[in-house]
């Protein structure tokens, strides 16, 4: 942290995701750690795709550019110099650890001189300093010359791996990849006044600018040279750190990579241990092959829909492991673009959340019928009556209560009152609508809600309910009935309101002689 000239320190995971992100915040600012929506996936970036093909201990270095966030050049200017290393555990990639060095002093210190003009120059030949004003920067603005537009005759030098010297031009390789690829040259262009004055001295040109090149450049080379012993001793301090990060995160969370026809390229360890399966056995496979058969398809449809549009989606998923076992997961999915913002493929981090769903579950279910309890039933109601005042989307209630229940317990016993309960429960739920919600209100109560449903279809799939009811053969052995109140939610009334209503009819149908169906 003492080291301001460091920006920016990342781990990026086998997929390309940012894992860890420490940024500086201005030149001389504090260090702040970066989480959650603003952590990018870079897997696009040359960096990562380069680095991972290095063998482990090796490192990449970066031409000089500037730092890009979301895609744009970040304002103002900020010159950076990137080294980076790939995390290699057990002899498998897990990602690469890169650290961004701020380079605005270093092009500072090498582009002063008074004896040349001195340009520095990438491995591809764009301009990246120029001593004309607005001549720097050529790889971003197409308007600039680029060093082979302004020294035509000297390309050549770019062939040269160490130094070229021709007509007053003279070229120096600075930094040098381990592979021989050269990312950074300093040109050195005597200024007329110089010549001028070494004419007038009469002392041979060649002889006092190759020494004065000789002079500036070694120390230059040393500045250099010295950045990346640097930055490597660093890395190699947290290289440790971070493979015990790598395998806290391949042991603990479900990862998956996923190409753009829906296919697994890649998982964690724990994706494997959560789903059984053995990495051959899944990765080259359609990643719904973990989905349950019970999922809703609408929930599936939603979430590719938005990771297509928006390119994210977060929700809770059931899914089904190599043994038919089901379990639940928080997953968000985020879509993996090209540069021309096209999907190449999407990752998928998730979190097995089976017991708060085994829980939840609990909290929302009746013990005796399994239907949802009262206390789900009054989400569910305030869900359907928000949606009825934002879109006017019609819904009905339906409020049903067993004719004569108390007598089946006293002649039956409470048992057998139970067994007629759960039975009622499973015919209701049988004669629904997958969209209907069938919940126990208390007692021998139990309330319907029918979204969607006005109040003549409403009366028509009670009667339905009754119908079915009257004739099941209960364990009793003799005939059971239910009576029924409907209503329909009306303009400018309160959920209180509308219960009050489908009470007030059940009431009704019962003084009308139960075994019937009324509204209000």
């Amino acid at each position: 942290s003492s080291n301001h000239n460091i920006m920016q320190l990342r781990y990026l995971d086998f997929t390309g995701k940012e894992v860890i992100r420490v940024d500086r915040a201005g030149k001389h600012g504090d260090l702040h750690i970066i989480t959650g929506s603003k952590m990018q996936n870079k897997s696009h970036r040359a960096y990562f795709q380069e680095t991972k093909l290095l063998k482990e201990g090796r490192y990449w270095y970066s031409s000089v550019d500037l730092n890009v966030e979301h895609g744009k050049v970040e304002i103002p200017f900020k010159p950076t110099f990137r080294v980076a290393t790939p995390v290699i555990i057990a002899g498998e990639f897990k990602g690469i650890l890169i650290v961004n060095l701020l380079f605005d002093k270093i092009i500072q210190q090498l582009s002063y001189s008074e004896t040349f003009h001195i340009y520095l120059v990438d491995a591809q030949g764009e301009v990246i300093f120029s001593p004309d004003k607005g001549g720097s920067w050529s790889r971003y603005d197409e308007n600039i010359a680029s060093s082979l537009t302004l020294f035509p005759k000297h390309y050549v030098f770019f062939e040269k791996e160490a130094r070229y010297d021709n007509d007053g031009f003279y070229a120096r390789t600075l930094i040098m990849q381990e592979n021989g690829v050269n990312n950074i040259k300093i040109l050195f262009i005597p200024k007329s006044e110089v010549i001028s004055s070494i004419k007038d001295k009469n002392i041979s040109t060649a002889w006092v600018i190759a020494l004065t090149v000789f002079i500036v450049s070694i120390p230059l080379s040393w500045i250099i040279s010295l950045i990346p012993f640097k930055l490597q001793n660093q890395l190699s301090d947290a290289y440790n750190k971070i493979q015990e990060s790598s395998h806290i995160i391949d042991q603990h969370i479900m990862l998956s990579t996923i190409n753009e026809k829906g296919i697994i390229t890649g998982v964690s360890d724990h994706f494997l241990k959560l789903t059984g399966y053995k990495k051959e056995e899944v990765v080259g496979e359609k990643y719904d092959l973990l989905t349950h058969p019970d999922m809703d398809v609408s929930v599936i449809n939603d979430c590719w829909k938005s990771v297509k549009e928006d390119y994210i989606w977060h929700g809770e998923v059931q899914n089904i492991d190599k043994n038919g076992k089901a379990f639940w997961v928080k997953q968000i999915i985020s879509a993996e673009l090209t540069d021309e913002k096209k999907i190449k493929g999407f990752t998928s981090i998730s979190q097995d959340i089976t017991d708060k769903k085994k829980i939840e579950q609990i909290s929302i279910t009746d013990n005796l019928t399994g239907l949802y309890n009262r206390y789900k039933l009054e989400e569910v109601l305030n869900i359907e009556a928000a949606r009825f005042n934002r879109y006017k989307t019609s819904f009905a209630i339906i409020l049903l209560d067993i004719d004569f229940f108390k007598k089946v317990n006293d002649t039956y016993g409470h048992l057998i009152g139970d067994e007629v309960l759960v039975a009622l429960s499973t015919l209701l739920q049988s004669n629904a609508r997958e969209s209907d919600i069938v919940s126990r209100w208390g007692g021998e109560e139990f309330l319907v809600v029918a979204p969607e449903t006005d109040l003549k279809s409403a009366l028509l799939f009670a009667e339905k309910l009754r119908s079915a009811v009257e004739k099941e053969i209960f364990s009793t052995g003799s005939p059971v009935t239910i009576s029924c109140g409907v209503v329909e939610y009306g303009e400018n009334e309160t959920l209180s309101e509308s219960l009050s209503r489908a009470d007030k009819a059940l009431y009704v149908a019962k003084e009308a002689g139960r075994n019937q169906v009324k509204a209000w």
